[in-house]
């Protein structure tokens, strides 16, 4: 690997790591928020993949943003804001196969770091009287921005107006049925927004959208842990990234998803760390995608996680109260059926 394209994965592995981190930390005041800036992550790749000084510049601005609101009280819309250019400007910047896998694992490393080196997880910064910096979140910053003005870039092809209005679409209407009252109704309208937006993209670029959603139902489940299981856990998710990129297969990574979240299994509790790895095999299967594919696919477990919040504590989460659940997704076999249909969709969408 030579200096330049090293330099280009310290970016988008660092970007990918505080996103995670922001996006997860905006869910708690606004539930609709990370995907609000998903979408706008994915306006910005597609009208702006083609100018990587453009990108270059969003991105800059967005960790102003993000360094701002460490030292201000500030709306979590801004917040929100600084995600959403950061998110969308790496994506955009993000052509290569593995420029995509990085940028995806580092947002998984950045749910393993919220949950093992700060003081308060993200989810709980709106507790805090006042701002409190943070050294490591402003290190990563830091690293961010050196690595991204360092680094030379090169334009990607600008997205069709189908992929746009489809990577746009998805978190919009995702935001639309985390309104609905009913746990249910929200949970199957949201897997079945992802199963029509997979579709709807041209190609194979859906089996993305797929891996995501496996990814939303695994991924969120790698906070809040030691730091030997965290380095052991990022390992693993490293290796199952470079092992898609070499043998692709999504319906295979997103079934096994799916076999782990089986309410019972001869797993038990290393069954979501399974599912970890198989998320992100089957999502490095199904890269290179168009930017604003993947805008919306790697920072997946903060918005589409709606439709298997019956196994991760989400921060939009009814505690109490609002109608009474059937019995079959209290015992958790909702989360199960929506990934098996992802893999389903997966299945078909891979003969295309």
């Amino acid at each position: 690997m030579d200096s330049r394209l090293a330099t280009q994965c310290i970016a988008l592995g660092a970007a990918g790591a505080l996103i995670a981190q922001t996006l997860e930390a905006s869910a708690f005041p606004i539930a609709e928020a990370p995907a609000f800036a998903v979408a706008g992550a994915a306006a910005i790749a597609a009208v702006l993949s083609n100018k990587p000084r453009w990108l270059e510049a969003g991105g800059v601005a967005g960790l102003a943003v993000l360094v701002l609101v460490q030292f201000v009280s500030a709306d979590p819309i801004i917040t929100t804001i600084g995600a959403g250019l950061v998110l969308g400007c790496a994506a955009g910047l993000a052509k290569t196969p593995l420029h995509q896998a990085v940028l995806a694992g580092g947002v998984a490393v950045g749910i393993v770091l919220d949950g093992m080196l700060w003081e308060v997880p993200g989810r709980y910064a709106e507790y805090l009287a006042a701002p409190s910096p943070d050294i490591w979140r402003l290190a990563l910053i830091g690293i961010t921005a050196v690595a991204l003005l360092w680094a030379t870039w090169a334009s990607t092809p600008q997205a069709s107006a189908q992929v746009m209005a489809v990577s746009i679409g998805l978190p919009l209407a995702v935001a639309a049925a985390i309104q609905l009252d009913d746990h249910l109704l929200m949970s199957l309208a949201v897997a079945a927004s992802v199963v029509v937006a997979a579709f709807l993209l041209p190609g194979r670029s859906g089996l993305a959208v797929l891996a995501g959603g496996a990814i939303a139902a695994s991924w969120t489940g790698l906070g809040f842990t030691t730091p030997l299981v965290g380095a052991i856990i990022i390992g693993l998710v490293v290796a199952a990234l470079a092992l898609g990129l070499r043998k692709p297969q999504v319906p295979v990574g997103i079934a096994v998803v799916a076999v782990c979240l089986l309410p019972f299994h001869f797993l038990g509790g290393l069954a979501m760390f399974v599912a970890a790895v198989a998320a992100a095999f089957a999502y490095s299967s199904s890269i290179p995608v168009p930017a604003p594919v993947a805008a919306i696919a790697a920072p997946a477990p903060f918005y589409l996680a709606a439709a298997t919040s019956s196994v991760h504590w989400v921060a939009y989460t009814p505690l109490s109260g609002g109608p009474t659940l059937p019995p079959w997704l209290l015992n958790g076999w909702l989360p199960f059926a929506i990934v098996a249909a992802y893999a389903g969709a997966a299945f078909a969408l891979s003969r295309r």
